[in-house]
């Protein structure tokens, strides 16, 4: 088979003309019109550490990127379904903050406001503020409140029933989709001390509006979307680590969008497989 020269396609906005394959130009619709990737317009994320500086010109705060990178997913998931404003609650102060960081569009300000209430203790002797933390330790005091799943169970021998609250669920095994992750970490618990019997879940009540699963385990893409009885939770994004730096993938219209917000160019479509250097860290799922 003799080598085919791809089809040039010109990007309708810039003029540069890509090759039409698979890591080529974007279509910004159904239509024939094509935008290229530099040229493709998207919503506002965050930058990066904060916004105010000392007198020298650094940052009074930094190394944001584990925070970033679950607000990059839950301004991009609003985006794609601003119903999920009205599934946050109100009962804690972290809440109140994203709350206003989705209605006012103000995000980097709120960003400062909301570390300097929230993370006093990350303030050092300068009053300079470092961020640098896990996700897991920088969303511990959201997750008591936003990702809490109430799940009523009963040992199968002795017939004993049991309440157990749940806010944060981690991977045990390869290949495990986000409803097998939260199922296994409540059944696969200690059996009944009584009779030994194991657990059975009987229902389950959500006052989630976005769980976190620790996916470090996978090697792999979740899930996109899932079921925890009645309750639809959908892919929002994906945080990866590499380098000392947090950064997010989105899924969007069967594609991938890579957040960075330490670069220059925030966000911008990309193949997960070019990405080598980094490895999978937390899927964060929103209610549907």
């Amino acid at each position: 088979m003799g080598f085919m020269i791809p089809r040039l396609v010109k990007c309708q906005k810039c003029g540069w003309k890509y090759a039409d394959c698979e890591l080529g130009p974007i279509p910004e619709s159904s239509k024939s019109k094509w935008t290229c990737t530099d040229c493709i317009s998207f919503w506002n994320v965050p930058k990066w550490g904060g916004i105010e500086t000392t007198p020298e010109g650094d940052k009074i705060i930094h190394n944001t990127c584990a925070l970033d990178s679950f607000l990059a997913t839950l301004i991009s998931q609003h985006r794609l379904d601003p119903r999920l404003f009205e599934k946050i609650g109100t009962a804690s102060l972290f809440e109140k903050y994203l709350r206003s960081m989705l209605m006012d569009g103000n995000i980097d300000q709120v960003k400062d406001e909301l570390i300097k209430k929230i993370f006093s203790n990350k303030i050092d002797k300068k009053g300079r503020y470092d961020m640098w933390a896990s996700e897991c330790e920088i969303l511990d005091r959201l997750f008591e409140y936003s990702s809490k799943l109430l799940f009523n169970l009963k040992y199968r021998t002795c017939s004993e029933r049991k309440k157990l609250t749940r806010c944060h669920f981690e991977t045990q095994k390869k290949g495990d989709s986000m409803k097998q992750v939260v199922y296994d970490s409540i059944l696969g618990q200690s059996d009944c001390q009584s009779c030994q019997g194991s657990r059975q879940i009987l229902n389950v009540t959500s006052t989630a509006w976005f769980i976190p699963v620790d996916i470090s385990l996978q090697k792999e893409s979740p899930s996109r979307c899932d079921e925890i009885g009645e309750y639809k939770f959908e892919l929002g994004g994906i945080t990866l680590f590499g380098g000392g730096h947090y950064v997010a993938l989105i899924p969007r219209d069967n594609k991938w969008i890579l957040y960075d917000g330490i670069k220059t160019v925030k966000m911008r479509y990309i193949n997960p497989r070019t990405i080598q250097d980094r490895t999978i860290s937390v899927a964060f799922y929103y209610a549907s």
